[in-house]
């Protein structure tokens, strides 16, 4: 499971893009993420992959991503 809880990010101070997301995948289910150009698809996906920093936690498998060496983070 990916777990999302309290998800903030902006490009400029002040300014977040996503703030307080909250979110859970679950196995053996399919999401769609949809939305206009520039709403922050793309964005989450990044945060998601932890090629940004981000404020909150998200959490794979019930670890921590931030603590997952890339590596790891692409075997799950």
């Amino acid at each position: 499971m990916l777990k999302l809880e309290n998800v903030s990010f902006s490009y400029q101070k002040g300014k977040y893009l996503i703030k307080n997301l909250n979110l859970e995948f679950n196995p053996g289910e399919i999401t769609m993420i949809i939305g206009k150009n520039g709403s922050g698809k793309t964005t989450l996906c990044n945060i998601i992959s932890n090629f940004l920093n981000y404020k909150g936690k998200i959490t794979l498998d019930k670890q921590n991503i931030k603590k997952l060496s890339n590596q790891e983070l692409r075997k799950k």
